[in-house]
């Protein structure tokens, strides 16, 4: 597929019902590229960097796909529209979204899903990631192809209420949450093997919001940085279950920065 810094983007999915900018074939990603990286770094947004939020975007774009019959996905970019805004899992995207309104008035030839996924391989590559090939192409789609909420993964799906734990330290009803994530990650056509590395790879980056999901923290130390430290930690540290209230071992209560919201429970 063409990908040169001005080349016409490749056709990508079924477009039957697309939206296409008027003056899209005439698109300089370089120049996207640049825009994208000049306001990536700032020290308003959490942890001094917005490349946590982007990737967290242009994941949640995708992470509708379905592979069987070619619906949801990034090719469409239809997180725009309400019906799949308001999925409780993109809860804080509404930032994302604003956040690079600017550079897509700027270069209005690209198209949004191709905007969100560049923007993510910007994010990856400036925070120590790979540097991923981009190929332009994906269409924007009407608010009759938005997917409804129930298809993302949900942290809590199948796990038992309460706080009751099995004797590691693993809250009751796990294994129906790894059969949701492998169903949900399956349906995309992707294995196990695939759906361990999104996982810990995704992790890395950004902290929870307690006002927009209930948990609180970032899940590593460096979370604007690409590397394996969640993998590493899921096995190499100890791990509580705690809520709101939970007093820790010491008599103390649960720091600020990874204290629940009320009602809601975490692991720190």
């Amino acid at each position: 597929p063409p990908s040169g810094p001005r080349s016409r983007p490749r056709d990508m999915g079924n477009n039957s019902s697309a939206v296409v900018p008027a003056d899209a074939g005439d698109v300089d990603y370089d120049a996207v590229k640049a825009d994208i990286l000049k306001v990536m770094d700032s020290p308003e947004h959490d942890d001094g960097s917005y490349a946590p939020l982007l990737i967290r975007l242009a994941w949640h774009s995708s992470g509708t796909y379905c592979a069987k019959d070619n619906s949801g996905g990034s090719c469409g970019a239809t997180m725009r529209y309400a019906l799949e805004a308001g999925d409780p899992e993109n809860a804080g995207l509404d930032y994302a979204r604003k956040f690079l309104e600017p550079i897509k008035a700027k270069h209005p030839g690209i198209s949004y899903a191709d905007l969100w996924v560049l923007a993510a391989y910007c994010a990856l590559k400036h925070t120590g990631g790979p540097d991923i090939e981009f190929h332009g192409g994906r269409v924007d789609a009407p608010e009759s192809k938005a997917v409804a909420p129930g298809r993302l993964p949900a942290a809590e799906a199948g796990v038992n209420e309460g706080m009751e734990v099995d004797e590691e330290g693993r809250i009751k009803g796990w294994e129906r949450t790894a059969e949701h994530i492998r169903g949900v990650f399956g349906r995309m056509g992707l294995s196990d093997r695939e759906t361990v590395a999104l996982l810990c790879g995704g992790h890395v980056y950004g902290r929870c919001h307690s006002e927009s999901t209930g948990y609180a923290g970032a899940w590593v130390e460096n979370p604007t940085r690409f590397s394996n430290e969640y993998a590493a930690d899921m096995v190499g540290d100890k791990w509580i279950l705690v809520t709101h209230d939970t007093k820790m071992p010491d008599g103390g209560e649960v720091p600020e920065e990874v204290r629940p919201a009320p009602g809601k429970r975490q692991y720190i």
